[in-house]
């Protein structure tokens, strides 16, 4: 996975490819129906669909799909070590001015969108 986070974070091409890639995935779960409901039932197996990679590529990873019937969805980011040192592309988001939170939270959607399909792009 962060060989992913790396490559997210560092090759703007490769972001780029990704965000497009999950963007192509959200906009045909949204007119699909068979999709979307394999989304959320089976989520490896749709990115196997989708990405045209064998399903066992993505036993590893932890991913899930929910629809969207709150009035308010919240996801927890990712436990982190209060001690660590941000890394160069969160301190330039801090310095940016960008919300950490929202940044934190969009940067870890596009890392697991990067491992999830990343092996597709290369």
């Amino acid at each position: 996975m962060q060989q992913y986070r790396d490559s997210y974070e560092n090759d703007a091409q490769f972001a780029a490819q990704t965000d497009e890639t999950m963007q192509k995935l959200l906009g045909r779960s949204a007119t699909d129906a068979d999709f979307r409901r394999k989304l959320v039932e089976s989520p490896r197996a749709a990115f196997a669909e989708f990405t045209g990679r064998p399903e066992s590529e993505f036993e590893s990873v932890n991913i899930r799909f929910v629809e969207n019937t709150a009035q308010a969805t919240f996801v927890l980011p990712a436990v982190v070590d209060a001690s660590a040192e941000l890394s160069e592309a969160e301190l330039e988001a801090v310095a940016g001015g960008s919300d950490p939170i929202l940044g934190g939270a969009l940067l870890a959607g596009a890392i697991l969108t990067a491992a999830l399909i990343g092996a597709t792009l290369k």
